[in-house]
């Protein structure tokens, strides 16, 4: 997963979900902040989308979790990886993260 220190506003990002027509898509996006609970990007979201990971295209890494439907080019705010492992750490969850 990716920080806040990893990340700069106008980073690009990439959305990738099942949208319309349930093929996986790949879209771009900008990054807008990053703190160690949320995200917000600006770019093209499309039904189907939310639950897909939200990746920092330069480090590679995950981002976030795409939260929200909006057809078409808009500002999306949502969840994290690093604030999703933080809160469920903090009531008590095994959390483990694996890479490749």
């Amino acid at each position: 997963m990716t920080t806040p220190a990893e990340t700069s506003t106008g980073d690009p990002v990439q959305l990738s979900g099942f949208g319309l027509g349930f093929t996986q898509e790949r879209r771009l996006a900008a990054m807008g902040f990053d703190d160690n609970e949320l995200y917000d990007v600006t770019g093209p979201l499309i039904f189907g989308d939310s639950g897909g990971p939200l990746v920092h295209i330069p480090s590679g890494r995950a981002l976030g979790i795409v939260s929200r439907l909006c057809i078409g080019v808009c500002t999306e705010e949502g969840p994290t990886v690093q604030g999703i492992i933080a809160k469920a750490a903090a009531k008590g969850v095994a959390v483990s993260v694996r890479t490749p």
